[in-house]
């Protein structure tokens, strides 16, 4: 049906398709993937005219900030004891500035208007920013690496860079992802059972 009426598909993302904020990881992951999908529709449906567009809002005031306050609550919990301990001032640091951002963010009806206009425009564009900040996020989220780390750092009262190293042994080793873990003494190969990186951190900082 929407071939035949050369119709519009709206997706609706977030701006951290752009930029990932520290403990944001698996989150923005998934705003990655729906950008890409929406990349890929866009090309695939072209051949019927249909225009396939991405919204993009950043701070929306909405109900879900409640959810996010429980999570947030709950993360002591979900760490454990020895995660808590590794990263928890980092992950609380992490939550109050965002809880601070979302709770001042736009109303909801800022993205409805712009859901409106990506609808009705003539010549839609293929993404649209919407909400508070958006597009300081969408321009911050263009800079050199290493710049945009330190930003976020300094905005979410991260630790430094080496703050948390150990001395002596550790420090200047390298892990590669998917190669198998070695014995500290030996330097041989050592098998293990799959663990969440931070169980696996832990058991090493106790060693």
């Amino acid at each position: 049906m929407i071939r035949q009426a050369a119709g519009r598909i709206v997706m609706i993302g977030s701006i951290g398709d752009r930029i990932t904020m520290p403990f944001g990881g698996p989150l923005a992951a998934a705003k990655h993937a729906l950008r890409s999908l929406t990349d890929a529709l866009r090309l695939e449906l072209a051949p019927w005219n249909i225009r396939v567009i991405l919204i993009e809002p950043a701070s929306i005031r909405t109900n879900a900030i409640d959810k996010l306050d429980r999570d947030v609550k709950a993360a002591e919990h979900d760490f454990g004891p020895d995660g808590w301990a590794l990263y928890g001032d980092a992950f609380t640091h992490m939550a109050t500035r965002a809880l601070a951002r979302e709770a001042h963010g736009s109303h909801p009806d800022a993205v409805a208007a712009v859901i409106s206009r990506a609808v009705h425009a003539a010549q839609p564009k293929t993404r649209y920013l919407a909400g508070k900040d958006a597009r300081l996020l969408a321009t911050v989220a263009r800079l050199p690496a290493p710049v945009l780390d330190r930003l976020r750092r300094r905005f979410f009262d991260l630790p430094r860079p080496g703050s948390a190293a150990r001395t002596g042994g550790a420090r200047g080793r390298s892990v590669t992802a998917g190669a198998p873990p070695r014995d500290t003494r030996t330097g041989s190969p050592r098998s293990t059972s799959p663990r969440s990186a931070l169980a696996a951190d832990a058991d090493a900082r106790r060693t």
